[in-house]
């Protein structure tokens, strides 16, 4: 039988092209368990192409897994060519024969081909028996995988269909009797708790089921599997008196284990007999001993007196501590059970009037969390009992003796705002203490005075409950609430913006937290001051202009400024002190408006216009050509009305452009351009967006002319070739080949000093890193060129990244030798260039 498969998996896998390409859907067996190769054939071949994996870039890999993918653009070709019927999908099956699982669990995994738009249906016929899994794609066999679990004996046909032809592989799981052991028949158990641990031989691939036919007896834990033991190991562990049959079962086969739970009567000992209390909240604890398996149950015949807590092992003392607590007078029996042994302790709660005293009979909290501690005095032997009436207004802490005061010290904690009573209870005499929260409002001024309408006044706030409080105008004429917001500067503390109005007067502020209430008095007097503007009118002439007028107000009254038209003009005001006010106005479109600056009852008015006049911009020149680095030439440029304009290059690695100003004497604006590298730059002259004009320069190097020309001279055994003229201070980057290369970067550098020269010669790249240090500054980004002389970044600080340069200065002799670059420059290098790269150094 395997022969014969092994036969039919190797012609079918032979055939896998031509099936593929007549779109044939084949089933084969793929692995007979989880992990099986599939054919001795992909085997090798998945080793083969292994190795060859190795070394492959990212980019490459990326390649390979969508190579993976099943190739449905040549077949939706072939199905536009060939018209795509049922008839077309043909089914073949590697045997005729059953397939036979003989272990629950088993899997078997089928290979199904045929074209790689045809997802093949798999239906099993008997689920309980045989389940199947979706049919999935296999980039390595060219075809789908299906996996057949076997789940329960009986027999199941799977069903295979692609298009309208199906076909039937018929499975069955037979499931041999297995044989079954266990190390006991019997069992019995003296205590409550008590386990013992069956272990249990059979098939390592059968697991057991173990269960109790009674739970309130024994119970069972699951089997696990013990490799030392050489089987599964169940716990029992006994609950209850009785009898309990455990049933083991592994396959068909079954074995009962008979258990019984035996508890003897144990020895119960309590420390006392009786106990009388005289107070409520009295506490008293009884120690109780009996087997320490067995923990006794301690149960109160009438709560309303007495109640008993759950009883705690405690070592020290060789037993059970439980908790009794008086709650009110009467009597209680006390009843103490171990197995079936019991105690009854007889109690009682006496209360007698005693003497009660407290140090005061209210109090008030003004803040949650604040504290006040009560001292009661009472008969030492009587503690007393401290309860509050609302816990959410105040809480009580348990009363504590305290030799010193000579008395009992009670913590009282305010929670929130209310009126409560703390209950103070010492045998059948009860004090009351009543209690109250009330908030209380801060505040950082009780009045304040308006001289200029519109002024505004941020006021300091705070509530002892941190609260937001309410606050309310008596007359919003007169002043009115702005908002209210927290204090950045001050946590906890809230700022009130406060705003004069147009009415000259008295109103009240009111600020509400909870119960409490308070009131600030805002008076309005506004009085004529000496107030002047340095500019009568004035006139924008694009958007985004800026202009500042200077103000200046008599008796440091506040000036206030406002636009009409905060859509054509926006402003802003600063005060420079001694009376003096700077505002800042901002052309926002085209029109025109009025700033209103007012001082107590004074106000000027100044008009203002943005006009929408097309401006110009001319320069004295429309272009020019450098021939060298580092030259410089200045542009004169007259614009409408002499606006100042500003200056950019449209690319600073070939040029750069600074702003020189106002030329009095041509009556224009400079700026001088200075050439950093060979190409063409676009220089422009604007004014916001309303005027731009531009300049053209261009920079030509006769030195990189010849060592583009030199270059042709050498080879490289990459596609990359360097140049380093450390005359020029220059580097020149190449592509291609001997006698064919293109120039890809031309770079300003920094060669090596006089006294420690950069070495001449043909040298090839070799090793490189991220960093390292000469003496206090770090180079990032290092090729080794030959020896100690390197490629590297300009001098950095030694951080952890480049961040702070120490030295970046080009174009000269300064280093030790090696060839600094630009730090974006030396990455390049650092990123791109394979070793045995020729580097030319002359």
């Amino acid at each position: 039988m395997k022969s014969k498969r092994r036969k039919q998996v190797t012609t079918l896998l032979t055939a896998a092209v031509a099936f593929a390409a007549a779109a044939v859907l084949t089933i084969m067996p793929a692995a007979a368990e989880d992990g099986g190769s599939l054919t001795p054939q992909s085997s090798a071949s998945s080793s083969a192409v292994q190795p060859a994996l190795q070394g492959q870039t990212q980019a490459k890999q990326e390649n390979s897994m969508d190579s993976s993918q099943p190739n449905s653009s040549s077949q939706d070709t072939q199905d536009s060519q060939t018209a795509d019927t049922a008839s077309d999908v043909q089914v073949t099956l590697d045997t005729v024969e059953p397939y036979t699982f003989t272990e629950l669990g088993k899997r078997y995994t089928v290979l199904i081909r045929t074209k790689p738009d045809r997802w093949p249906a798999v239906v099993s016929s008997n689920p309980s028996a045989v389940t199947v899994s979706n049919p999935t794609w296999n980039a390595k066999v060219q075809g789908y995988l299906c996996t057949l679990t076997a789940v329960g004996e009986g027999n199941a046909q799977i069903q295979v269909q692609a298009g309208h032809t199906q076909k039937v592989l018929e499975t069955e799981v037979k499931v041999p009797p297995v044989q079954l052991w266990t190390d006991t028949s019997s069992y019995t158990f003296h205590t409550a708790g008590q386990q013992y641990t069956v272990l249990i031989r059979t098939s390592p691939a059968v697991k057991p089921i173990v269960v109790s036919s009674d739970t309130s007896v024994v119970t069972t834990a699951a089997p696990v599997w013990n490799a030392g033991a050489k089987g599964y190991l169940c716990t029992l562990t006994a609950v209850g008196e009785g009898n309990a049959q455990i049933q083991v079962q592994a396959g068909h086969t079954q074995k009962v284990i008979e258990t019984e739970v035996k508890i003897p009567p144990v020895q119960l000992w309590t420390d006392t007999s009786s106990y009388t209390f005289h107070t409520a909240g009295q506490q008293y604890t009884v120690l109780i001993r009996t087997s320490p398996a067995t923990k006794p149950i301690v149960v109160s015949s009438d709560t309303s007196v007495v109640t008993a807590a759950a009883p705690v092992w405690n070592a020290g003392a060789k037993g059970y501590l439980c908790k009794l607590t008086a709650v009110n007078t009467g009597n209680a029996q006390i009843q103490v059970q171990a197995g079936h042994t019991q105690k009854v302790m007889e109690t009682e709660v006496k209360m007698p009037p005693v003497q009660l005293w407290t140090d005061t009979s209210s109090y008030t909290f003004h803040t949650a969390g604040q504290q006040y501690t009560v001292l009661i005095r009472t008969s030492p032997a009587v503690k007393p009992i401290v309860v509050s009436s609302d816990t959410s207004v105040v809480t009580a802490a348990a009363p504590v003796w305290n030799a010193g005061a000579k008395g009992y010290l009670c913590k009282l904690t305010a929670v929130g705002e209310g009126d409560a009573e703390v209950a103070v209870r010492a045998g059948s005499s009860e004090k009351k203490i009543a209690v109250r929260f009330v908030t209380t409002i801060g505040r950082d001024t009780l009045a304040y005075t308006f001289h200029t309408p519109g002024q505004t006044y941020h006021m300091g706030l705070s509530t002892s409950t941190g609260e937001q409080p309410q606050i309310v105008s008596s007359d919003p004429d007169v002043v009115k609430v702005v908002f209210t917001v927290p204090n950045p500067s001050h946590q906890g503390f809230l700022l009130c913006k406060l705003q004069a109005g147009e009415k000259e007067g008295t109103a009240d502020i009111t600020i509400t937290a909870g119960r409490a209430k308070a009131v600030t008095t805002i008076t309005n007097d506004f009085r004529p001051v000496n107030l002047s503007i340095d500019t009568s009118s004035y006139t924008f002439y694009y958007p985004g202009q800026r202009y500042t007028v200077l103000a200046t107000v008599a008796d440091n009254t506040p000036a206030i400024v406002s636009s009409e038209d905060l859509s054509v003009v926006s402003q802003q005001l600063k005060s420079d002190g001694n009376g003096r006010w700077l505002i800042q106005l901002v052309a926002q479109r085209s029109g025109e408006t009025k700033i209103h600056v007012r001082a107590g009852s004074s106000e000027k008015v100044l008009p203002v216009k943005v006009s929408d006049e097309r401006l110009t911009i001319t320069a004295n020149a429309s272009g020019h050509t450098f021939y060298g680095l580092g030259q410089s030439y200045t542009f004169l440029f007259h614009t409408s009305h002499n606006l100042a304009p500003q200056f950019s290059s449209s690319n600073n690695y070939v040029a750069v452009v600074q702003n020189l100003g106002w030329n009095a004497l041509q009556q224009g604006y400079q700026c001088r351009v200075t050439s950093r590298g060979t190409g063409s730059a676009s220089i422009s002259a604007y004014i916001g967006s309303a005027a731009r004009t531009s300049v053209s320069v261009s920079v030509v190097n006769t030195d990189e002319s010849q060592m583009r020309q030199r270059a042709q001279q050498y080879s490289s055994s990459t596609k990359y070739l360097f140049l380093v003229n450390t005359s020029t201070h220059r580097v020149g980057v190449y592509t291609g080949q001997s006698g064919n290369w293109s120039q890809l970067h031309y770079w300003a550098c920094t060669t090596g000093a006089s006294a420690t020269p950069t070495i001449h010669g043909v040298f090839h790249i070799q090793s490189r890193g991220y960093y390292f240090d000469s003496g206090s500054v770090r180079c990032f980004y290092y090729t080794q060129i030959y020896g100690g002389y390197m490629f590297h970044s300009v001098l950095y600080a030694q951080t952890a990244s480049p961040s702070q340069v120490v030295d970046g200065r080009l174009g000269q002799a300064l280093s030790h030798g090696c060839i600094r670059l630009q730090l974006e420059n030396a990455r390049w290098i650092y990123m791109y260039v394979p070793f045995g790269t020729t580097v030319v150094i002359y």
